[in-house]
């Protein structure tokens, strides 16, 4: 799918470009509902959208006021769509195991009326890890004429969808975003966050790195959001290790430990093999730092080294 970052909170139809998705909005605005009442959004890439396309697609199906197709972003189903809307349910894949699953968690489903809007709609992720009979049961469902329940279905591989239920439901498959298209969701991300990137190399590296992922590029950008962060916690600790005496540096002990709980916040956010192996060491100097008192200074240099050498390294990433 081709869209910029406001796919993560789509305002409306304008916000996709890919030309599939445009026939679920012509659909909606035509009120021919009946057409895509069951739709399996496919991929060969994770990453690029599937579930944040059924998720806006399902809140403009229960919007009360829509506007060319888009939800108006207004009414109440709308607003309760962006947080936790009781006419739609998410399911894992995975969860649907058999076909006894099917009976517990989605026939409830049916048999019951929508609460809010006039629909319900079940979004259920993985679709390829459901098994043949699984699959089989679930179309058995679908073609039930009386419902009010759409089907959403996402997934990567289309293969392992049996045939007959690839036929029944709408295929809607999502482009690959190109690198101009990948660069532009990487700008417009960053500028959010206050950050205007001017590094032609910078912005190709992060093209490049995730793979055509949009999920992989907004981490990517993450990094470059919260080196600000780090920046300022680093001339902290800059400031603290200007000292020059031991006496100096001992009275700034307490100050040293609210910049290392800041640290290892931080350390913990970016979540990385690297941050974490990092995290381990600064736990490791803290607590020499707690018990090893004679040799504080020297372990105060521990520390300084690795949270020297943890900023190299995220911003070499």
């Amino acid at each position: 799918m081709s869209l910029s970052y406001k796919s993560y909170k789509a305002d409306s139809f304008k916000d996709f470009t890919s030309p599939s998705v445009s026939y679920l909005q012509k659909a909606l605005e035509q009120d021919k509902l009946h057409l895509v009442q069951d739709v399996l959004f496919y991929s060969s890439l994770g990453g690029v959208g599937k579930t944040v396309t059924a998720n806006f697609f399902a809140k403009a199906v229960i919007c009360n006021h829509r506007i060319d197709g888009s939800p108006c972003n207004q009414c109440d189903n709308c607003h309760l769509a962006n947080t936790s809307h009781p006419d739609i349910v998410h399911i894992d894949g995975a969860k649907l195991s058999d076909v006894k699953a099917v009976e517990d968690l989605i026939i409830p489903i049916l048999r019951l009326k929508p609460i809010k809007a006039h629909h319900k709609i079940i979004i259920l992720d993985e679709a390829h890890r459901l098994p043949p009979s699984v699959q089989s049961a679930l179309l058995t469902l679908v073609e039930n004429p009386n419902r009010q329940t759409f089907f959403l279905l996402t997934t990567t591989e289309i293969n392992d969808i049996i045939q007959p239920l690839q036929t029944r439901f709408f295929l809607l498959e999502l482009s690959t975003p190109s690198f101009l298209e990948m660069a532009k969701i990487a700008l417009d991300y960053l500028k959010e966050h206050k950050i205007n990137l001017k590094d032609e190399a910078a912005l190709r590296h992060l093209v490049i790195s995730s793979n055509g992922s949009i999920r992989q590029l907004k981490k990517e950008c993450d990094k470059y959001v919260l080196i600000p962060n780090l920046n300022h916690q680093y001339t902290e600790i800059l400031e603290i290790f200007e000292s020059k005496t031991p006496t100096d540096l001992y009275q700034n002990l307490f100050r040293i430990n609210d910049v290392i709980t800041k640290f290892k916040a931080f350390l913990i956010s970016i979540s990385c093999e690297f941050t974490k192996i990092q995290s381990a060491r600064v736990n490791r100097i803290c607590t020499q730092l707690i018990i090893n008192d004679p040799h504080k200074i020297q372990t105060l240099m521990d520390l300084y080294f690795v949270l020297n050498n943890t900023l190299f390294q995220i911003k070499g990433n």
